[in-house]
């Protein structure tokens, strides 16, 4: 099953691993005690927050819910997917991690999440530059 079926299903009404995961950041960051309507609006208006939740989320299905042979694989590490918090802010996100891990995963977060942030490579990002003649 793909990281995207496995976020579709999670986020169904009757499920209630999103809203109860993005209610834990919202109540340890903010020393409170959010409802759950307010955290499912908080979510769907505030898209760093909803980047950094996905990005939670990829980390968890990549390291417990994935088949380790089968399905894709998302290994960028839990500290390169916090920087999807930055993905709302810019046009482009451009990273120089080696493996292209972070590349993918901020792409396919950036996707889901519904925010219209180019994902590009570094090398990618200095060849855009070249003119040819």
């Amino acid at each position: 099953m793909r990281f995207r079926d496995v976020l579709s299903r999670l986020k169904k009404e009757n499920s209630n691993m999103i809203w109860a995961r993005g209610k834990t950041l919202y109540d340890k960051a903010a020393g409170t005690d959010v409802s759950e309507a307010t955290i499912r609006e908080f979510i769907d208006l505030c898209p760093p927050f909803r980047a950094l939740l996905y990005a939670t989320m990829m980390s968890w299905y990549d390291l417990a819910i994935r088949h380790l042979h089968l399905a894709e694989k998302f290994q960028s590490g839990r500290n390169d997917l916090f920087m999807s918090v930055y993905l709302p802010y810019c046009d482009k996100f451009v990273t120089a991690e080696k493996r292209g891990e972070q590349e993918k995963c901020l792409r396919e977060i950036s996707e889901l999440a519904g925010i219209k942030t180019e994902v590009i490579s570094y090398d990618h990002f200095c060849d855009s530059f070249l003119v040819k003649v």
